[in-house]
């Protein structure tokens, strides 16, 4: 039994078409291994995967498939960067501040949704409690990788000779290698 849903596609020569794309164009657009197996996906007789779908809109645009006789259209998202803005170590420390404190006031509801099982009530305290903290730590971290990019190592090194000490453990010596 195959892993992934196959789908027919409904349009793809006329995207292709409209497109000005080749059929040599389409095979390594969709990382197909010649022609007429193109030809076949094109002209219903043989189906393809969602990921070959997926490929082949992010050449053409947007396709329409058939899966289980259910219709859908497979639109390319382009992923958009995010803009990174460098604060200042001061700037960061607060944003990391507010959001701990928001993390910390989220704690209870994580703990709720966790003892009922509620996926929608971990996911919204997970992105106050992980996902916020750890941008606001981002921000910092880059804030102080701007200012001296030394100031982390030194301060990671400092961190694991605490641990050793606290682990009874010689502070030379890594924490997670192997003996």
């Amino acid at each position: 039994m195959r892993k992934t849903h196959m789908a027919t596609a409904l349009d793809l020569r006329q995207r292709r078409q409209e497109a000005g794309l080749t059929l040599a164009d389409m095979c390594m657009a969709m990382d197909v291994l010649n022609e007429p197996h193109v030809s076949a996906i094109e002209g219903r007789s043989r189906s393809i995967t969602m990921e070959r779908g997926i490929r082949a809109a992010h050449r053409v645009g947007p396709i329409t498939v058939e899966v289980d006789g259910m219709i859908a259209a497979i639109v390319p998202v382009r992923r958009v960067p995010t803009a990174q803005t460098v604060m200042g170590p001061g700037d960061a420390g607060w944003v990391v501040r507010e959001e701990l404190q928001e993390a910390a006031e989220a704690l209870p509801q994580l703990e709720a949704a966790f003892m009922q099982r509620n996926r929608l009530g971990l996911v919204k305290a997970a992105e106050q409690v992980v996902s916020d903290v750890t941008h606001a730590l981002s921000l910092l971290a880059g804030a102080l990788d701007a200012f001296d990019v030394t100031i982390r190592r030194d301060a990671d090194t400092r961190h694991r000779g605490k641990l050793a000490r606290k682990l009874g453990a010689d502070r030379d010596v890594c924490l997670f290698e192997a003996k």
